[in-house]
Formats: C-alpha cells, structure tokens, sequence
C-alpha cells in the first residue's frame, strides 16, 4: 500500500519508486529498501540477509532501516523508500552471487 495524491492505493512491487511513502502490516514483505518513518509495534524477521533467527524490533525513526525481501513479523509500519530493485541490499547481494 503506497500513499500516492495523499491517498493510500495498492500498487503492484514493481511500480514502486524511490521516495514512495509505504504502509506495511504484520505478514507482509517489504518491498524495498527504507527508512522508518513511523511504527506501532514492528518487528521484522531480517534472516534472507543476516541469518539471525530472532526477528528485530524497529523503533527509531529516520534511523532504522527495512530491507527488500525481509518479513514484518509484527505490527505495523510506514517507511519512505530509499532503493529499489538492484539497488537494494538484497539486489546487491544477488548480484555479488552472480560473480562468484
């Protein structure tokens, strides 16, 4: 769910862009990389990328990060996004496998 025109409105992954303000609830991926802007609750299970199993609590705004590909496991959040696709961590990640 994306806030566009100040309304909120379920656009596919694909057409999100850099600068889009998302609301995420407990369950859902997130679909790129961002930073917190506001949160009641959230934990987000970080494994595809740290390997750690205890999922994180996200508390401080503007300086917590989300990362593409993890799991909000708990609550719920709005993040402005910073990188989408190849640019996101998880994109980085998949690309440094391609040389290896």
């Amino acid at each position: 769910t994306v806030l566009r025109d100040g309304q909120l409105t379920t656009v596919a992954v694909e057409t999100i862009v850099v600068g889009d303000i998302v609301q995420l609830t407990e369950g859902q991926t997130v679909p790129a990389d961002g930073v917190l802007l506001l949160a009641n609750d959230c934990s987000v299970d970080e494994s595809v990328l740290t390997g750690e199993s205890v999922p994180v609590f996200k508390l401080s705004p503007d300086s917590t990060v989300f990362f593409a590909g993890t799991l909000l496991t708990s609550g719920r959040a709005i993040i402005r996004i910073t990188a989408v696709g190849k640019a996101t961590e998880l994109g980085k990640l998949g690309q440094s496998m391609q040389h290896v």
